[in-house]
């Protein structure tokens, strides 16, 4: 462990990394995650720890081959822990809770790790010692993925698609920066840190990645550090706009439910795509009374248009390719979806503290 002198963490030369990841039917991934941690890292003094949510499908076959087929020094670096159906954030304080690392790292298991990846971390833990809680680092797309899932992801890279929905996928012109929050997928901290505000929120499934930084920034008083060279292949699944479509309600939809249960995560930029869609139908339905409405509809509408088309325009003038036109299609996929979402769970929230409310009333 490293020594703790009144808050100031004082890092060994090769201190332990615990790398924690966390998975649920990711038979298709697995095997290429654990093994960009066994086999390819240049940085050795680590450890895995794999927590599996309950799968049902072979990814702890898999794992138990992997461990059965390992050379013995790496197989003893693996624990495996099964926490069935948790959420993410139960998993990864399960992880924590089963390590034994300076420095705890977070992985998904539809990631892979390039093989400087834990070299990287504890580089920069030792550049920025006790002034930072946490590292983390972007996703990036893998090489072999279709030309349309590169397209998708870098339009919601765009500030007109990521700036409004805060995709964290890697951007060339990104830098390394303080931010106030990083991906859990792809994030490291201390162990201290961790320790002392408790670790993940067990009760978010979404947002829990925002909550635990905000948490570490405003009572441990350290930053957290976004470096875009620190990134890990993620495995989307996103193969197309139906399941963009979902990814995005989904995550307007979790965005609710976290505010619901913290507060404080409220962020009012990122009920712009709701607010959207509810000024879209209040105007039709006023122009029902007014045709002034109507006009101001159709206006807004070819607003919108207009900055979507130019932001495509931009996308395929910078990538030198006409198919980043598709860009056109995503922009309204994410949007319309996330705002979707925002409003179905909103609803349902306040339905379910209404209710509550009401049967404390009754109890009273």
């Amino acid at each position: 462990m490293p020594a703790d002198y009144r808050g100031f963490i004082v890092m060994s030369e090769h201190p332990l990394i615990s790398v924690v990841i966390t998975g649920l039917n990711e038979e298709h991934n697995i095997k290429n995650c654990i093994h960009s941690i066994l086999s390819t890292q240049s940085y050795q003094n680590y450890e895995v720890i794999y927590v599996d949510g309950g799968s049902s499908d072979r990814t702890m076959e898999i794992i138990g081959s992997i461990t059965k087929n390992a050379p013995g020094s790496m197989a003893s670096k693996i624990k495996i822990v099964e926490d069935r159906r948790s959420t993410p954030s139960k998993a990864r304080n399960t992880g924590i809770t089963c390590s034994n690392g300076d420095i705890i790292a977070f992985l998904d298991a539809d990631c892979v790790a390039p093989n400087n990846w834990l070299q990287r971390l504890v580089e920069e833990f030792k550049k920025t010692g006790d002034k930072i809680g946490g590292i983390g680092g972007p996703y990036a797309i893998p090489e072999q993925a279709t030309k349309k899932i590169f397209i998708i992801f870098r339009a919601l890279n765009t500030p007109f698609g990521g700036s409004i929905l805060t995709v964290q996928f890697a951007n060339e012109a990104s830098r390394t920066k303080i931010v106030n929050a990083v991906p859990a997928g792809n994030s490291a901290y201390w162990r201290k840190t961790l320790e002392n505000v408790g670790g993940f929120n067990p009760d978010l499934r979404y947002c829990e990645d925002s909550d635990l930084c905000r948490r570490i920034i405003a009572e441990s008083g350290k930053k957290i550090l976004f470096d875009p060279e620190l990134y890990v292949f993620h495995h989307s699944k996103v193969t197309g706009f139906s399941s963009l479509f979902r990814l995005m309600h989904n995550y307007g939809a979790g965005r609710v439910d976290a505010y619901f249960s913290e507060r404080k995560l409220f962020s009012g930029t990122r009920m712009l795509p709701a607010f959207s869609i509810l000024l879209f139908f209040s105007l039709i339905f006023a122009g029902a009374f007014s045709g002034i409405f109507l006009i101001v509809t159709f206006y807004l509408v070819l607003i919108y248009i207009a900055i979507a088309l130019a932001s495509s325009i931009y996308l395929t003038m910078e990538r030198k390719d006409i198919s980043y036109m598709l860009a056109f299609f995503v922009y309204p996929t994410a949007h319309i979806s996330y705002g979707l979402g925002t409003i179905i769970s909103l609803i349902k929230n306040v339905a379910i503290h209404a209710k509550r409310k009401l049967e404390q009333t009754h109890d009273s």
